[in-house]
């Protein structure tokens, strides 16, 4: 059951991420909930019982000040402050929603069904901020309580980060949406349920028809709002999807872990050199595994898509009182952000649900269609280029020119330092066997602080430039080489850096790594001389133990 482990921790984990996506829309819920009425009697909008006026308001100011609190907890970095402001706003979430459900029953006890009754938007906007209010509620609570458990006294770094991106660029769009909404439905004499439908609609480019400007203000205030409202969707959209990844490849290292062959399986099976036989089999193993987990990646994909597309259906078929198949083809129409018009939602509950359930539907089918492309070229790609024979002869020349096994350049990087060694004693014409000894030693160890200069200069250059330019762990790196490099300058040896990266940024990449394998295979071999060791010490030191023909 280590699957369900893995899932409960990702859970807790992305519940404050979770709960910054959610928050905005419960609090833009409260405006209708209590600005619009609640009922209508015979088609006549009635006055909402001062009770639940009261309530709706209380309820409105606990999620602004909710969600004030959820913001000063992404934003502080002292611990107590952030512990502070984690229960606080955990527990005005929850008064909140306490608040909404007693908002519900008040409603419900002053209010009977009868003849000619029916339910208004502000009802099921209070319904939509009292369900959302809930499940940010139990994210909020489920993390607290693992937090105690572990007794973590402050969120990780990047967790931390991460939410205070999410949750400032989730308030400017609903902001927006909010203002949207409140200057559409002045204008257009619209509801502000209908505003913020509207404006839903047409960040997401849907254009059902249903609503549109009919004022000369309204015609032209549409455009820097559709403009505003789409990039911040996109921007927004882009930030679940890098967070999502990131999570994603962090889960698979931990899921797909490549398993360690034995060298003895290696050598009764192969007789080519140790490092190819490796080198072949994790290609092999990583090639399997790419295309298991693109079929993964591509069925949790669809199996989500599903699961929203059904859900939808269930609910605009309660809604909207249309048959299932209706709103199964309504769900995949405005999924897809076509919006033929035929079908739209009327009623107050189906035009309440559309506004969030449009926000995290469409990307979700965006995300399947971009997966099931990239899944189906990837593969189709994958298949053709494995089937040719310039590929296998490619693969074949850069097995033979780069990976070379490390006994062999254990053996290269001897016979080049006693070339050296025996230049040093040329020049030694007439010493003593003992001031022998001490040139051989200083020789060495110069040569081997040399090639621990060389040997940190390439690995950090690899690692630098494979990395995202600007990113934290780039940034560390980058400075931490510039400082060494001043330092170096003390004792003359920063010109020789510098000039060896120099060197090798103009290098292929598998120049570079063949050519830090030579230098760390020179460095082994210099503390091999300068420890003494005998010949099995000197043998495991030198890693050539294992394969000793391949040298």
């Amino acid at each position: 059951m280590t699957w369900l482990k893995d899932a409960r921790k990702s859970i807790i984990n992305g519940a404050p991420l979770m709960s910054a996506l959610i928050a905005p829309f419960a609090t833009l819920y409260d405006i209708p909930a209590l600005t619009q009425p609640w009922y209508t009697l015979n088609g006549i909008k009635i006055q909402d019982p001062q009770a639940s006026l009261i309530l709706s308001a209380i309820s409105l100011a606990c999620s602004v000040a909710a969600n004030s609190l959820l913001a000063l907890r992404f934003t502080v970095r002292s611990p107590d402050r952030w512990r502070h402001a984690s229960t606080a706003s955990t527990g005005i979430w929850l008064l909140k929603t306490t608040l909404g459900v007693a908002n519900l029953i008040t409603f419900g006890a002053t209010r009977r069904n009868g003849a000619g009754f029916a339910y208004d938007e502000g009802f099921f906007c209070c319904i939509m901020s009292t369900v959302l209010s809930g499940i940010l509620t139990s994210l909020l609570l489920t993390h607290m309580i693992d937090m105690l458990v572990r007794q973590r006294q402050h969120a990780p770094g990047q967790l931390h980060l991460d939410g205070r991106v999410f949750l400032l660029a989730e308030l400017a769009l609903v902001a927006l949406i909010a203002l949207e909404a409140l200057i559409f439905s002045r204008i257009e004499h619209w509801s502000y349920l209908d505003g913020l439908y509207f404006s839903v609609v047409t960040l997401l480019t849907i254009g059902f028809g249903d609503f549109s400007p009919s004022t000369t203000a309204g015609k032209i205030l549409v455009f820097p709002f559709a403009i505003a409202g789409i990039a911040l969707l996109a921007n927004q959209i882009s930030l679940i999807v890098s967070v999502s990844t990131r999570n994603m490849a962090k889960y698979r290292r931990q899921l797909h872990a490549i398993e360690e062959a034995t060298v003895a399986d290696l050598v009764k099976r192969d007789n080519e050199p140790y490092l190819q036989a490796e080198a072949r089999r994790l290609h092999h193993i990583t090639t399997q595994q790419r295309g298991a987990q693109d079929l993964v990646d591509l069925g949790a994909s669809f199996a989500v898509l599903v699961v929203f597309w059904l859900v939808s259906a269930a609910i605009y078929h309660a809604a909207e009182g249309w048959p299932f198949g209706d709103a199964l083809y309504f769900s995949y129409i405005f999924f897809l952000s076509i919006g033929y018009g035929d079908y739209s939602p009327s009623s107050p509950a189906g035009k309440t649900v559309f506004v969030f359930w449009a926000l995290v539907a469409v990307p979700i089918m965006t995300n399947f269609v971009v997966t099931a492309i990239q899944s189906l070229v990837t593969h189709f790609s994958r298949f053709l280029t494995s089937k040719t024979s310039e590929k296998r002869e490619e693969w074949e020349e850069v097995m033979a020119d780069y990976f070379v096994p490390h006994p062999a350049l254990i053996s290269q990087a001897k016979e080049r330092l006693d070339v050296l060694l025996q230049e040093d004693l040329d020049v030694c014409e007439r010493c003593s066997s003992r001031e022998d000894l001490i040139v051989v030693s200083r020789s060495d160890l110069r040569a081997a602080l040399d090639e621990s200069l060389i040997l940190e200069s390439r690995g950090r250059s690899i690692l630098v430039d494979q990395m995202k330019a600007g990113s934290t762990a780039w940034l560390l790196l980058q400075a931490d080489r510039n400082i060494q490099e001043r330092y170096l300058s003390d004792v003359g040896r920063k010109d020789e850096v510098k000039e060896a990266r120099q060197e090798a940024a103009d290098e292929d990449i598998l120049d570079r790594i063949a050519a830090y394998r030579q230098s760390w295979a020179r460095w082994l071999v210099l503390g091999g001389r300068l420890m003494k060791l005998d010949e099995k010490g000197l043998s495991a030191w030198e890693r050539r133990e294992l394969r000793e023909r391949d040298a």
